[in-house]
């Protein structure tokens, strides 16, 4: 199920859910792991990664993040377990993606403009409509892949 696909300028970023990490899991956060392939390009180079790297409690907040009308100017989305892949509102139509870890590109990690260890950035100029249709994905998606019960 693909819940974000984004193209601005040379850059392009598609998440799809596979299902969860661990089906039929009811540990705590174990039920809730989903995993993701990611396919990125950008002006270095495009990579694709396969991963665990969002829970299924955190595609609703990704839905609040981007459906905020007036961000902060870097307001981030969080606070994620693990946050493999970080979304920052850098202005009302624009969101940094950094890409940490096991999701970041093979060429390596540049922390140039990215708080500490969190990742390569790569910028997405975005309309209003292309962040509503992503936040509805991603809602549809928590719907789908709820936290796993007994």
């Amino acid at each position: 199920m693909v819940i974000l696909d984004w193209r601005s300028g040379n850059n392009s970023l598609r998440l799809a859910i596979e299902g969860y990490q661990f089906p039929g899991s009811h540990a705590p956060y174990d039920n809730e792991w989903l995993m993701i392939t990611g396919d990125v390009s950008c002006a270095e180079g495009a990579w694709s990664f396969r991963d665990p790297c969002l829970m299924s409690s955190e595609l609703s907040m990704l839905a609040d993040f981007l459906s905020i009308s007036e961000p902060k100017a870097d307001t981030f989305a969080g606070p994620f377990l693990e946050p493999y892949v970080w979304f920052t509102r850098t202005a009302i139509d624009e969101v940094k993606v950094n890409f940490w870890q096991l999701v970041a590109p093979p060429w390596g990690i540049s922390d140039d403009e990215a708080p500490p260890g969190m990742g390569y950035p790569v910028r997405f100029t975005l309309s209003a409509d292309d962040l509503a249709a992503t936040a509805k994905m991603m809602r549809l998606a928590a719907k789908r892949f709820p936290p796993q019960r007994a």
